[in-house]
């Protein structure tokens, strides 16, 4: 490398926040911001928490669904456009496509209150809040991850990372919520104004630090660990078709399940799917966390309440098979504990 080329790409880590995010693990945990994200939700324990107050007659959700319609139809138009507009145009071309699944995803929200009732205690929009523009518009990275294993080199993995997230921040979101979850735990007395005031951070969209932990989805789980101080315990898997046809034996898989904080991956098995959290605080007192939807508080006067409403996301999702499953991970935390088997690196090239 040239001197020029050398000062060039020095200056560029330094001047560039998103880059020095991510030209180390320490820089990362920096950037997440977590004392101030969980000294924000201390506060909030010492006010009253309660479910957000949705009005919603059935003119205005005849209008929303009509208003849905047209936005999507104009994002089906839209979407020829945007190879010819992203060349000339490309960070107007990136906002408005966030804005288009912004303004899709506002009026699902109250098409699922019209569905989930009072159960329904928050909402969550799974797309980029529009203020964090910094991060969905800034250009793709090549991002390297150094694992070690016992204090030896043990393995390297280069990939391309996409800061515009279109098609959903579902594990980063569920990633972060748990995170806030387990920090925040000591400042709330009741589980469910808990739930609801983390949820309410995602009412208006995945926040930066969602956004940066969705680089590290479901395919770099150990270092996602690593990032949040917990680990996942596979649990089992529950298939679509056990849902649709067992259902005796899909609610005893669930009523076995212990009392804990579980990561619900859906699965297509065509590299597809969707991140979800189950809270399971005892066995008559349940949540289920969608980033698609928000929190809701699941119904235990209905026994199969959990699988129904999964069967429900699965049609949202429009694309539940015979073979597609839903895999239960309990989420443990560490408590800070950096005595881990692997350790990493992570590098911007």
């Amino acid at each position: 490398m040239s001197i020029i080329a050398e000062n060039f790409h020095k200056l560029r880590f330094s001047q560039d926040p998103l880059i020095w995010t991510l030209s180390s693990c320490e820089n990362f945990i920096q950037s997440l911001e977590t004392e101030r994200e969980i000294q924000k939700l201390a506060a909030v324990a010492k006010e009253e928490i309660s479910p957000t107050a949705y009005a919603y007659n059935r003119w205005f959700i005849t209008w929303i669904k009509f208003e849905h319609t047209a936005v999507y139809l104009f994002k089906r138009i839209f979407d020829y456009s945007v190879p010819y507009f992203i060349n000339y145009f490309p960070d107007s071309t990136k906002l408005l496509q966030v804005k288009i699944e912004h303004k899709l995803a506002e009026s699902r929200a109250p098409i699922f209150k019209e569905l989930f009732k009072n159960n329904l205690l928050t909402r969550s929009l799974n797309v980029h809040q529009v203020e964090n523009s910094d991060l969905y518009l800034h250009p793709d990275v090549m991002l390297r991850i150094r694992q070690f294993e016992n204090g030896s080199f043990f393995c390297s993995s280069l990939s391309a990372k996409n800061f515009l997230m279109l098609d959903g921040i579902c594990s980063g979101i569920c990633d972060w919520f748990t995170y806030l979850y387990f920090k925040t735990m000591p400042f709330y007395a009741d589980p469910e104004s808990h739930l609801i005031a983390v949820a309410k951070m995602f009412e208006n969209g995945a926040p930066r630090q969602a956004g940066l932990l969705q680089l590290f989805d479901r395919i770099h789980d150990k270092i996602r660990e690593f990032f949040l101080d917990f680990e996942d315990k596979n649990e089992g898997k529950l298939f679509f078709k056990e849902l649709t046809e067992n259902k005796e034996k899909s609610f005893s898989f669930i009523k076995n399940l212990p009392v804990g904080v579980f990561l619900i991956s859906f699965s297509t098995g065509l590299g597809t799917g969707h991140a979800l959290r189950y809270f399971k605080i005892r066995e008559d007192l349940e949540f289920l966390f969608d980033p698609n939807i928000g929190l809701i508080k699941l119904d235990r006067t209905c026994p199969h309440d959990l699988a129904e409403t999964l069967l429900q996301i699965t049609r949202f999702l429009k694309s539940s098979k015979d073979y597609s499953y839903f895999e239960f991970c309990k989420i443990i935390p560490q408590e800070g504990n950096t005595e881990t088997k692997y350790r990493y690196t992570i590098s911007v090239e």
